[in-house]
């Protein structure tokens, strides 16, 4: 290999650790609730990442858990805005190649989709009259995502978790194909795998426990003892 390729393989070493080092901050000032910095940190990135297929995966992976984390702590109707603005980001066909060759993205792509998908089911199950408080258009592409032919709030929200646990449980699988192959080579397990199980298994939970609550029981009208209700009728 000549003089000039290995500088060049050095240049873009040191391009990816500093991109990775900026991302990093990222992810800490997010970890901190600084969604401001972070947001700003992103800013500043984003025209770079767009130069590298990986780096615009990464660059897309660090926005949306920190609008995931943002919309956490929103009101219902901005929660599904919040949430709706990382849908055309997630399905971006310039990094499906990509996400098709690297199985550790495609499983964290996948997490992030389906919380995607359950944080807009989340705001709707909490408050079914939100969605008629958001923009038109974003409310029709929150039930075209639900795959719900109905605009009834609790069919769309059916929908919304349905396609949450689709793709959590993709990302379950793909995190087992990945722990496959890593067991084959003798290595450690990922940490990836874990995250993809805890992230099916809270969703879970959450509707297992939402079930067992059920609809609130109706009030019952008391019961008048026979001696009481005879004396109402002399």
């Amino acid at each position: 290999m000549g003089v000039q390729a290995l500088e060049g393989d050095a240049r873009s070493l040191i391009a990816s650790c500093k991109f990775s080092m900026r991302l990093q901050m990222v992810e800490s000032a997010r970890k901190q609730n600084n969604f401001s910095l972070a947001l700003k940190l992103l800013k500043e990135l984003h025209r770079e990442s767009k130069t590298r297929e990986d780096w615009l995966v990464k660059w897309v992976q660090s926005y949306c858990r920190l609008s995931h984390g943002r919309a956490r702590a929103q009101r219902p109707p901005e929660q599904l805005c919040t949430a709706l603005r990382t849908v055309p980001l997630l399905a971006d066909e310039n990094t499906s190649s990509y996400l098709g060759r690297n199985v550790a993205a495609s499983r964290d792509h996948n997490i992030l989709v389906g919380t995607t998908y359950r944080i807009m089911a989340d705001a709707l199950s909490s408050a079914p009259t939100c969605l008629a408080g958001i923009e038109e258009s974003k409310a029709r592409s929150v039930v075209e995502l639900s795959g719900s032919s109905s605009e009834d709030a609790e069919k769309v929200a059916a929908g919304l978790y349905q396609r949450a646990f689709h793709h959590l449980s993709e990302a379950v699988r793909t995190a087992a194909q990945e722990e496959a192959g890593r067991s084959a080579q003798g290595q450690e397990p990922a940490c990836g795998l874990v995250a993809a199980y805890l992230a099916l298994v809270e969703f879970c939970d959450q509707r297992l426990r939402k079930q067992e609550e059920g609809p609130p029981a109706p009030v019952a009208a008391p019961r008048v003892p026979a001696q009481e209700a005879n004396c109402f009728t002399r």
